[in-house]
């Protein structure tokens, strides 16, 4: 529908609109065969506070609206038009909260709800051309699903942000990866408290959200996509098994980088280059100038992403194995001695234990500093019991060196309170050893990674899509 002129949409006007929800309710290949009487039943028409959204549909339970709730699939949604209304300008709310930005928006969305259309129909986001700028259709049936109405009205709302300030008759398209990424993101924060199900009562705590619960299980099965094939899928990869690795691994990208600094006024900068590029690649990457160079920036940060995902349990921590060897890098130290005096400095690795026993305080407190601050990032990306053991490594420096300040002198040892502290830590930390020990024998191995290789060649080979 792009680049007709206005003629081809006139003004609405109160008979018109009942007529088109008629139509749209019906279909054309039924409209000679309407009733005269229906054509005197007119659509119930609701437009948002702020104006940008207007539905048009009839009562549900109506000859021509959606189906009264004991007919409504399950998993689907009643569209009656009063609550998509609120639904549609909830979505908005959420994803403007996501973006970090403001309303300012210009182009109208109308939403019509072809009430006796088969559920099985899809969600159809249209868009018209006018010399004052664009609009924006959304056609929905008289059940949705809940998450194929949260896809629809982001595409929409989408397209009215990247063609806001497009004066051409040339429509800005915004990259899918984009639409089903914040979609699957606002889904995984708000859940049904987005879209509600019709009479439901929703009790909103304040729990933890795992964002990738949906996703975890898909993507250690089926290798996430690179950047490349997210901007330019393939026929093949929009169905079956391929389509919903598309979608999990774009709801990953966009999940991640939304975390980058400065990442949502970004994704809103490029949304606005979008009419400048007939590549959308190019303006992702003008907008993104600041934390990326290159395309080859994007997909080095887009491997570290997989690489740290895939090792991460569904609270996001690492598995033991890796805190355990990440623990254990702290717990021995490189470090340079002589042999004699007169000799050439060699590398070697001594144990905490050691470092402390054999060097000045002054010359091994730096690197108990460090050590206790790397100690706090993997305590924090550590599973629950192992954490502990980290945290009481820790405490267990920190008190050393505590003790060690408040001596009377920070290099003699002949003073009692000096050697009382070197002597505990050295204890505690013995013992923590012999806990770590203990725990790296029962720690679960990390699966090797060609295991999910062979899980996905099994698959193409059975020839499923």
């Amino acid at each position: 529908m792009t680049g007709l002129t206005p003629n081809h949409f006139p003004r609405f006007t109160t008979g018109l609109v009942a007529v088109v929800g008629i139509l749209l309710a019906l279909g054309r290949s039924q409209a000679a065969d309407i009733n005269p009487s229906i054509l005197k039943l007119k659509a119930n028409t609701f437009t948002s506070q702020c104006g940008q959204f207007t539905v048009i549909g009839h009562a549900p339970g109506s000859p021509l609206g959606p189906p009264s709730l004991s007919k409504i699939r399950g998993g689907y949604l009643q569209m009656d038009p009063a609550l998509l209304l609120l639904t549609c300008e909830q979505i908005k709310t959420k994803l403007l909260g996501l973006l970090e930005g403001g309303d300012e928006w210009k182009g109208a969305i109308t939403v019509f709800v072809q009430g006796k259309a088969l559920a099985s129909e899809p969600v159809q986001v249209n868009s018209q051309w006018y010399p004052h700028g664009w609009r924006f259709q959304i056609v929905v049936p008289g059940q949705v699903e809940r998450k194929q109405l949260i896809r629809a009205t982001v595409r929409a709302l989408l397209l009215e942000m990247a063609n806001r300030h497009n004066p051409t008759a040339g429509l800005a398209e915004t990259p899918l990866w984009l639409q089903e990424g914040l979609a699957a993101q606002l889904f995984a924060l708000h859940g049904t408290t987005l879209v509600p199900g019709n009479r439901t009562l929703t009790i909103q705590t304040e729990t933890s959200v795992d964002v990738y619960r949906e996703d975890r299980d898909h993507l250690r099965l089926f290798r996430p996509l690179d950047f490349a094939a997210l901007s330019y899928p393939t026929q093949r990869q929009l169905t079956g098994l391929a389509w919903e690795t598309f979608q999990k691994s774009s709801h990953l990208f966009v999940a991640e980088l939304l975390q980058l600094p400065n990442s949502p006024v970004l994704c809103r900068k490029m949304l606005k280059l979008l009419p400048d590029y007939l590549n959308h690649q190019l303006a992702f990457l003008e907008a993104h100038r600041p934390l990326f160079k290159s395309m080859l920036d994007v997909e080095k940060w887009w491997s570290v992403v997989l690489v740290n995902f895939q090792s991460r349990d569904k609270n996001r921590r690492w598995s033991e194995s890796q805190s355990i060897g990440r623990l254990e890098a702290i717990l021995r130290q490189p470090v340079e001695v002589r042999l004699a005096s007169n000799a050439v400095p060699t590398r070697t690795e001594m144990s905490l234990q050691e470092l402390i026993d054999q060097t000045d305080y002054a010359e091994h407190k730096r690197v108990l500093l460090l050590s206790v601050t790397r100690l706090g990032i993997i305590q924090h990306h550590s599973q629950k019991d192992l954490a502990r053991l980290i945290l009481d490594y820790r405490r267990t420096l920190e008190d050393y060196m505590r003790k060690r300040e408040e001596a009377p002198t920070t290099r003699s040892l002949h003073h009692a309170s000096g050697r009382l502290a070197l002597t505990a830590a050295i204890k505690n930390l013995n013992i923590l050893d012999e806990i770590r020990r203990d725990i790296r024998l029962v720690a679960t191995p990390d699966a090797p990674e060609a295991g999910l290789e062979r899980v996905e060649r099994l698959l193409r080979e059975s020839g499923l899509p």
